[in-house]
């Protein structure tokens, strides 16, 4: 059976205003009167004095001006640091982003994205998971398009976290054979316009994990993505980091998994 659920954690952004540390500009200097300069000459020297030269600090008119100015310019630059705009982040995959202890239950607490959530909750962005128990990559996509209930499904403004093909590699007799298939899945969900994705690696479970077949695969997703590929395999050790069914993952794993995802998320600068 598949688990559906949905998280959201959001807090308004705050943003310290930062104070008006513009410096006054000074009065010009005014030249005193020469005494020895020559009649005619001396009213011209105190009109060259009144006016400010290159380089001169503003002239007492201008002065008032200039703070206005320089006031305007820092409540602009106040305004711009208020404004933080929050994402909304969609995490989309099978039992690993629903947190699956091997059991078939939703274990919802455990899961990856919702460990996201707080990671982002001071920053304002929402979080979304959609983690379907058993679900190979095309059918992941058909059940989170057909029944999404928070407007677009695939919405170009939002981040995407992908992790998805688990099940397609597990169950394939050339699990490397299966790659094609799984990205093509992924290219089409993006097709529409998404420009802020990132695709997780598959992780050594107990179906992939002899002869290295699972390196193999995530060489052939990275060529693929690129920077966009996040290499999670660190994450979660084999057997260590995974449950007795050697294919969901320790708490600890799924927590280290999500700090990955956020750090790959700001660094993309996505969030």
């Amino acid at each position: 059976s598949a688990g559906e659920e949905k998280q959201q954690a959001r807090t308004e952004p705050e943003a310290d205003t930062p104070e008006n540390d513009w410096d006054t500009p000074k009065d010009a200097d005014i030249l005193p009167d020469n005494a020895d300069t020559p009649p005619d000459e001396a009213d011209a020297a105190k009109n060259d004095a009144l006016t400010p030269q290159d380089g001169a600090d503003t002239a007492p008119d201008e002065a008032g001006t200039a703070d206005a100015v320089n006031t305007e310019a820092a409540d602009t630059t106040a305004d711009e640091k208020k404004e933080v705009k929050s994402a909304h982040i969609i995490w989309i995959g099978d039992s690993l982003t629903q947190g699956s202890l091997g059991d078939m239950d939703d274990n919802l607490e455990h899961a990856p994205y919702v460990r996201l959530q707080k990671l982002c909750a001071d920053r304002g962005d929402v979080v979304e998971g959609f983690g379907y128990y058993a679900y190979v990559t095309s059918d992941i996509f058909w059940k989170y398009d057909e029944f999404y209930p928070n407007g677009d499904p695939e919405d170009p403004e939002n981040v995407y976290v992908l992790w998805v093909g688990s099940n397609d590699f597990a169950l394939s007799p050339d699990p490397l054979s299966a790659v094609p298939g799984v990205t093509a899945q992924i290219d089409k969900f993006v097709g529409g316009g998404i420009d802020k994705y990132i695709v997780l690696s598959h992780l050594p479970r107990a179906e992939t994990v002899n002869g290295g077949i699972y390196s193999d695969i995530n060489a052939a997703l990275k060529e693929k993505y690129g920077e966009r590929f996040l290499d999670i395999t660190s994450c979660a050790p084999y057997p260590d980091g995974f449950q007795s069914d050697q294919v969901h993952l320790t708490q600890k794993s799924y927590n280290r998994v999500a700090d990955a995802v956020y750090d790959k998320l700001i660094r993309m600068g996505y969030i």
